[in-house]
C-alpha cells in the first residue's frame, strides 16, 4: 500500500547536525488529461518555450521560483553540467507569463524514451494563491503528452508548497511511490 501522507515531524527520525529528513512523493499519469484544457483564470496568460536558455537566466528563474521551497539540486552543479541538461533538445523549458511579467516556469525532460518527467514546476512567490498553478500545471501536462509519451511523472517533497500534492492529484497525477531519507542540509552550502 502506498502511503500518501508525510510523516508527522515527531515520527521522523532525528536528523544529525548538517542533515535534514527528506520525504519525497512520486506521482505519475499513464493517460493524457481529458479535454477540454483548463480555462485561464485571468486574461493575458501565456507559456513560451525557451530553446537553449542561458545559464544565467535559468539560474535566476530556478532561484526565483525555488528558493522559498529550498530547491538546491541545480545550485550544486557546475555551469557546464547544467548546460548539458537545459540545452539538450530533449529538455524543454517553458516560461509562464501574464502580459510581460514572468510568473513561473516548468522543465519537461524527455530524455528517457516514452517518458516525460516534469523535472521542475512552479510559480514566483508573488503569484501563489491566485489560481494560476492548476492552469499552468494543466498546460504543462498537455505539453508533456504532446510528444507521444506513455507516461508523465514528477516528484515533490515536504519542502514544497503545502498544496502541491493536492494540486498534482487534481491535475490527474497519481501517487506511485513515497520515500524518506536523510540528506545533507543544502542551506549549509548556499
Amino acid at each position: 500500500m502506498i502511503q500518501e501522507t508525510f510523516s508527522p515531524p515527531n515520527e521522523r527520525p532525528s536528523a544529525p547536525p548538517g542533515k535534514l529528513w527528506m520525504e519525497v512523493i512520486h506521482l505519475e499519469m499513464l493517460e493524457p488529461p481529458p479535454p477540454p484544457p483548463r480555462n485561464p483564470p485571468i486574461a493575458g496568460l501565456a507559456i513560451t518555450h525557451i530553446e537553449s536558455p542561458t545559464i544565467e537566466f535559468y539560474r535566476w528563474i530556478y532561484d526565483a521560483v525555488g528558493a522559498k521551497w529550498m530547491w538546491h539540486v541545480r545550485k550544486q552543479i557546475s555551469d557546464d553540467a547544467l548546460a548539458k541538461i537545459i540545452q539538450d533538445p530533449k529538455v524543454e523549458i517553458h516560461i509562464f507569463s501574464q502580459e510581460d511579467t514572468i510568473v513561473g516556469y516548468s522543465e519537461i525532460d524527455h530524455r528517457i524514451p516514452n517518458n516525460a518527467e516534469i523535472a521542475f514546476f512552479g510559480l514566483l512567490p508573488s503569484f501563489l494563491g491566485k489560481g494560476l498553478g492548476p492552469f499552468f500545471l494543466d498546460r504543462t501536462l498537455r505539453l508533456a503528452w504532446a510528444k507521444g509519451v506513455k507516461r508523465v511523472w514528477l516528484h515533490t517533497c515536504i519542502f514544497d508548497h503545502p498544496k502541491a500534492v493536492a494540486t498534482y492529484k487534481k491535475g490527474g497525477l497519481k501517487v506511485f511511490k513515497h520515500e524518506g531519507f536523510l540528506i545533507d542540509d543544502p542551506r549549509s552550502d548556499l
